[in-house]
């Protein structure tokens, strides 16, 4: 379901984030996860595909490089890994959230790679590469 974060839960404030986070289309959270996160959809103004955004309290929001239709089918192949949105962000050294996040994506795709050998996570495992030697973690 695709909904709108209640209004309590927007601050009244007028930054570019908070700006942008009340737009979102929210269609993926945690509610009672713990981890702060969620994913939302940002409709354009052309009306052409929407942009994906995913918000994380450690960071705030942060633009996915994905389509709506593959987001949903990596949702499938990460099997709930948390923070797996990160593999499809700008690699970028000053974000905390993905920083923090390369270790557990580490370890979440080998036990991935291990139960479900049939799954090709090769693309996922090269993203996370690449953000890992952007933040300088050491495999």
């Amino acid at each position: 379901m695709i909904r709108d974060p209640r209004e309590e839960q927007v601050a009244k404030t007028d930054s570019e984030a908070d700006r942008l986070v009340a737009e979102l289309k929210i269609f993926e959270t945690h509610p009672v996860g713990g981890t702060g996160t969620y994913t939302g959809l940002k409709l354009t103004a052309d009306h052409g595909s929407p942009e994906i955004w995913y918000f994380d309290l450690r960071q705030g929001p942060t633009r996915l490089h994905i389509s709506y239709g593959d987001y949903l089918d990596v949702t499938l192949l990460a099997k709930g890994l948390y923070d797996w949105q990160y593999l499809y962000a700008e690699p970028d050294p000053s974000n905390y959230g993905m920083r923090a996040s390369v270790p557990y994506l580490r370890n979440g795709l080998d036990f991935l790679a291990q139960e479900f050998p049939d799954s090709d996570l090769s693309d996922l495992r090269i993203r996370l590469e690449e953000r890992a030697a952007a933040v300088d973690e050491q495999p």
